[in-house]
């Protein structure tokens, strides 16, 4: 296939093609196509059946687990002791086993990558990823010249960083070390380009990624999410054109595998779909986002998609409680129609959430307090499931009942209230967007605002900037903060920053 990326993985084979067709499978499991990986290691196991390589290849794609660490943490995934046949977990023990067999016939460096992915996979073992990573650092150091090695390691140590001070975590700093030798031999890396992005997400420097996501596009133009990574760090240093260009284009060439292949795998594409809807609201644009989401939400439902957060429908409900609630749209959220119950725990959560907002803003008190009371009903039927329950879900009952306070003539108790909901929203792991539908900080400004507490208005704004810079919200209260001060220069900067980067009305 054109477009996947150029790799140079030397293995133990005498087929060309079978060469070649492993150096794909690398290729789309740096770019996290797992299944096209997968086909493509099978398809250099067909054409050498003794290639031990191809089936590490396949061990390390069907998972679906060659990710950064700290995104592993966030969505736990463990193979169980019995494994279904052919569940992803099976698949990749029954080709370490055929691996093994080969042992004998490949080079010491080949045979060290499939004692690393052996273990990955070793029931037995307490600590599989400890194990892995302990095999990967013996590769890199009897073999300090592989590049593969030395990438593959460090996407094993994205720990990410601590919140809210971004201080990096054990492993992270190591990784970032070893993803930037490797750049430093070669900057096209497919695979270190593509991490080392991963590994400076939810840092203080970002903005030294912003070469790499230039770069990355072109290096493998077929893969959606190569085509899609780079808007990861335009969204989140404001560069919002740029990211909404990045998800488009990754969009266009999901939807092209979808419609080629009704078997395609739709994840990433509604992954891209998450991060598109949020620059667009980032930018101001209601319309443009309530399209897509019309879009998504059109997908016929069945029983069993109740159950996949990745499902059309279900993502789409939330983008749209989402949007309504950034856009302020208090009068949809109320009519009954706009944005419906939706009878799932964490979405009847979001939804009584999103009607308290809206009743406390329209000045009905009553609703909204029935709604916080709704809230505390259904996060005590949750806390029976889950518990602890998600933070998320706390903060969104603090957040609500201090804008009920503020909405009620006690301001300074509600204030007090939303920012310490600010700082509990601070404290939440790293995701991209943010698993909070709107960050507290916006409306912990618009409350000072509203109060001529411009000092409170101004810090609000100036975190929830620091949080998500160009943030069109942001830059306008905090315009209107400096201009409450008697700051007018400064206001009149910010009012012009505002104006680059949002597409659509005025806010007030």
């Amino acid at each position: 296939m054109d477009g996947m990326g150029k790799v140079d993985f030397t293995i133990t084979t005498n087929s060309k093609d079978a060469q070649a067709f492993f150096n794909q499978g690398v290729a789309q499991l740096y770019g996290f196509w797992f299944v096209e990986a997968e086909r493509s290691f099978r398809h250099t196991a067909t054409l050498d059946p003794n290639a031990a390589m191809a089936y590490w290849g396949i061990a390390m794609a069907a998972p679906g687990t060659f990710l950064p660490a700290y995104q592993i943490l966030l969505t736990p995934n463990p193979g169980p002791p019995v494994t279904p046949p052919n569940s992803p977990e099976s698949r990749a023990r029954a080709a370490i086993v055929k691996a093994q067999a080969l042992r004998d016939s490949i080079t010491p460096r080949e045979r060290l990558y499939i004692e690393a992915v052996a273990a990955h996979h070793n029931p037995a073992l307490r600590d599989q990823d400890a194990a892995y990573i302990a095999a990967m650092r013996r590769l890199v150091e009897l073999f300090p010249d592989d590049l593969e090695a030395k990438a593959i390691l460090a996407l094993a140590l994205e720990n990410g960083y601590d919140a809210p001070a971004k201080s990096p975590k054990a492993g992270t700093g190591e990784s970032l070390k070893l993803l930037r030798q490797v750049l430093a031999k070669d900057p096209n890396h497919a695979g270190a380009n593509h991490f080392l992005i991963h590994a400076l997400e939810g840092s203080k420097n970002l903005r030294d990624a912003l070469p790499l996501a230039n770069r990355y596009a072109a290096l493998a133009p077929n893969i959606p999410h190569v085509l899609h990574m780079p808007g990861h760090v335009y969204a989140q240093i404001g560069m919002f054109d740029e990211a909404v260009k990045a998800f488009l284009a990754a969009a266009a060439k999901e939807r092209e595998y979808m419609s080629a292949d009704p078997r395609y795998s739709k994840l990433s594409y509604v992954h891209n779909e998450i991060l598109l809807l949020h620059a667009l609201g980032s930018q101001g644009r209601y319309r443009d986002a309530m399209l897509r989401i019309a879009d998504l939400m059109s997908a016929k439902e069945i029983p069993a998609d109740r159950e996949t957060t990745e499902f059309f429908y279900r993502v789409g409900w939330f983008a749209l409680m989402k949007t309504l609630v950034r856009f302020e749209k208090w009068d949809e959220i109320l009519d009954g129609k706009t944005l419906p119950f939706y009878n799932q725990p964490s979405e009847s959560l979001w939804y009584y959430w999103a009607r308290g907002l809206a009743f406390a803003s329209t000045s009905n008190a009553a609703g909204a307090r029935n709604s916080l009371e709704t809230m505390e009903q259904l996060i005590r039927s949750l806390k029976r499931v889950i518990n602890p329950i998600p933070q998320q879900f706390q903060i969104a009952h603090s957040e609500l009942a201090g804008y009920i306070d503020v909405s009620t003539g006690n301001v300074n108790q509600g204030l007090a209230e939303l920012n310490r909901s600010a700082m509990s929203e601070s404290l939440l792991p790293y995701t991209d967007p943010t698993v909070y539908p709107r960050p507290v900080l916006e409306l912990l400004g618009k409350t000072a605002l509203k109060a001529r507490d411009f000092r409170t208005a101004e810090s609000a704004y100036r975190r929830a900037l620091e949080n998500e810079p160009g943030s069109g919200r942001a830059l306008w209260g905090l315009a209107k903060a400096l201009e409450g001060l008697g700051k007018k220069e400064d206001a009149a900067k910010m009012l012009k920053e505002f104006r680059r980067v949002w597409s659509g009305d005025e806010l007030r």
